[in-house]
């Protein structure tokens, strides 16, 4: 019988082959059987994703002249002007239509309307003007092309503030926004429960849809996220920090017309949840499995560990220099959850360093899950861009995008420039794209693609 080492390097070179015979190359072999259940479940795709043409995008040719210390997001204007978000300076700047001069919008220092302590997201929408949420008045700002604030609009669900502010949230032309809840937490466990009690972290969160008229919150779907846990020791202070790196997760995006894509992780396929309440699916997309050793899963969790603690000091460091972790107190009203006074702080202990750890190597996966947080993003004509952990077609280290279409499937693959992502997209195939100067500052590149149409 083929021992495990040996089955592990045929697997690759026969994955065109028939099912029975790779089967039978790595039966008895538990991680080899794991491997080959992966490329097994890329069969069906193999020869569909050698049609896919890849498309090389253009390299750009009008460029910021400002430099910024990060993009979290773009947003263009009908104009062509273009909205910048500097989320580590806490900075929205306006460039004009040129990227050529620019003016700031908000800052952390303005005394009215200020972009506020914490980095927060530009919401996606396609329309006119730019969509702003300010935790000062716990409302939403926005912004005409001249840089000027127009109007203030109250959130749909006073209680749900909090998740608009910190996640990605997109709005629709149809007067909804979605964007992700929190799951039922356990109670609170520096009070109820005895100190070193691990607090399990749900493996899903609600996928959530306001609407602006009714005020009527909707679940309409529910994500497979990251799952960990946390332990406490005593009072609020984590000590032990657990995260599962390699989970298989679900992302999502929400179209112009309200269609919400929704890409699944455990197998790379779309759930396409439509206006009218009803569900489609894609068939599943072709995927390059690329294996992983016990090397890499320790350098993951080198780099993961890192950036849980960078995270963990930079989230007490804010909360220390705003005076305290900032709450509202919440109670039901007509079975809805309502703010039930202003934003209250609490004053923040001596900071701990947390030991952050992973879920052992045997239960980690043997190979690359499909996608990433934060992979999908889509256009302003109706197509997802899904960014996956691995592709044989970056040549030097690119990324490369499947753009997936409701009616018509995976349609294309984008291989952008060495250096660059994407932050954005505008009208008429419009890409913005971010790449590093030498001096660790960042630029805004704009760019275009020719989505191939339906025949």
């Amino acid at each position: 019988m083929t021992r495990c080492h040996e089955g592990i390097q045929t697997i690759h070179p026969i994955v065109a082959m028939p099912t029975t015979y790779v089967l039978k190359v790595v039966r008895g072999c538990l991680r080899a059987r794991r491997v080959a259940a992966a490329l097994l479940l890329g069969m069906p795709s193999v020869l569909a994703a050698q049609a896919v043409p890849v498309v090389d995008l253009t390299p750009a040719a009008v460029k910021s002249a400002t430099s910024f210390g990060s993009v979290l997001n773009v947003f263009e204007f009908p104009d062509g002007s273009l909205a910048v978000n500097d989320a580590s300076s806490r900075q929205l700047y306006l460039l004009d239509r040129t990227l050529s001069s620019h003016k700031v919008m908000l800052d952390s220092a303005m005394s009215t309307s200020s972009y506020g302590r914490n980095s927060v997201s530009i919401i996606a929408c396609n329309c006119r003007e730019l969509w702003f949420p300010d935790i000062a008045s716990r409302s939403i700002l926005t912004f005409e092309g001249t840089g000027t604030q127009k109007r203030v609009m109250s959130a749909p669900s006073a209680a749900d503030f909090g998740f608009i502010l910190n996640a990605r949230t997109i709005a629709d032309t149809l007067s909804h926004l979605f964007y992700r809840g929190r799951p039922p937490r356990a109670p609170f466990p520096g009070r109820t429960l005895p100190p070193g009690t691990p607090v399990v972290n749900p493996d899903s969160t609600p996928l959530l849809r306001a609407d602006f008229e009714t005020r009527k919150v909707d679940t309409i779907a529910n994500l497979r996220s990251l799952r960990g846990w946390v332990q406490y020791s005593s009072g609020e202070s984590a000590t032990h920090i657990a995260v599962d790196i390699l989970a298989s997760i679900d992302e999502w995006t929400a179209l112009p017309d309200g269609t919400v894509a929704i890409v699944r992780g455990h197998d790379y396929h779309v759930d396409w949840l439509l206006p009218d309440g009803r569900k489609v699916s894609s068939p599943k997309l072709p995927f390059d499995f690329k294996v992983l050793t016990n090397a890499d899963k320790a350098a993951l969790m080198d780099s993961a560990r890192k950036a849980e603690l960078e995270k963990h000091r930079a989230s007490y460091d804010r909360a220390k220099a705003a005076g305290g972790i900032e709450a509202v107190a919440m109670s039901s009203a007509g079975g809805a959850m309502v703010a039930a006074g202003p934003p209250m702080r609490f004053p923040v202990g001596e900071y701990h360093v947390p030991v952050v750890d992973s879920v052992p190597f045997e239960r980690m996966p043997d190979y690359y899950p499909p996608i990433r947080a934060g992979a999908v993003t889509s256009d302003l004509d109706g197509n997802v861009w899904i960014l996956p952990t691995t592709s044989a077609q970056s040549r030097a280290g690119e990324l490369v995008y499947d753009v997936v279409n409701r009616e018509r499937g995976l349609i294309m693959r984008v291989r952008l420039p060495v250096g660059r992502s994407i932050v954005g997209f505008g009208k008429n195939g419009t890409v913005y794209l971010v790449s590093r100067e030498t001096n660790g500052k960042w630029i805004v590149e704009r760019t275009t693609v020719s989505i191939p149409r339906k025949i």
